[in-house]
């Protein structure tokens, strides 16, 4: 369940605001019980996904969070049709690339479920805009953060260095 905190009209109206102003959006305590989340996450099956030249990453097709809750949260910042949700894990070698082919989006947003990280291991989110890193997003537990994409915006994963003793899990999304 979504912390109903941010469910509040007040705070959606000021979330909204700050959104609409910065094009990003990070909200801690995302949900009101990550652990049973996560326990679901360790059970699911997970499979590698590897291509050298764009990507490497574990994922699974079961995504178990409540994606109607999750899709009615995100309508409060744009009109949302379609929801495209990837559960995926990157461990030590995991990355993503960044591409000419990416899919153009509205809005992405990660959720993440990794209890501890060192950030010295990289596999940071960063987002690119006109060339330049414009967000760069570690690890947190049950975190959101929504990042308005429509303008040229793209993403990658930094590559998971050896330093990486958990792994990184996130529920990546978009918003087409």
């Amino acid at each position: 369940m979504i912390n109903p905190l941010y469910k509040n009209k007040q705070i959606i109206r000021q979330m909204q605001f700050h959104f609409k102003n910065s094009g990003i959006l990070k909200l801690d305590n995302f949900y009101t019980t990550p652990e049973s989340i996560s326990k679901q996450i360790s059970k699911q099956k997970f499979i590698k996904k590897y291509s050298p030249a764009e990507y490497s990453f574990e994922e699974s097709k079961k995504i178990p969070i409540n994606k109607k809750e999750l899709k009615k949260f995100l309508s409060n910042f744009s009109k949302v049709i379609n929801l495209k949700l990837n559960l995926k894990i990157y461990a030590h070698r995991g990355y993503t690339l960044l591409n000419d082919y990416q899919k153009m989006r509205k809005i992405g947003f990660i959720i993440d479920f990794t209890k501890k990280w060192n950030n010295d291991s990289n596999g940071y989110t960063s987002f690119i805009k006109n060339n330049i890193e414009i967000l760069r997003i570690y690890p947190e537990y049950n975190n959101i953060t929504i990042v308005n994409t429509k303008n040229n915006v793209k993403n990658f994963v930094k590559y998971v260095n050896c330093l990486a003793k958990t792994k990184r899990i996130v529920v990546e999304g978009s918003i087409p």
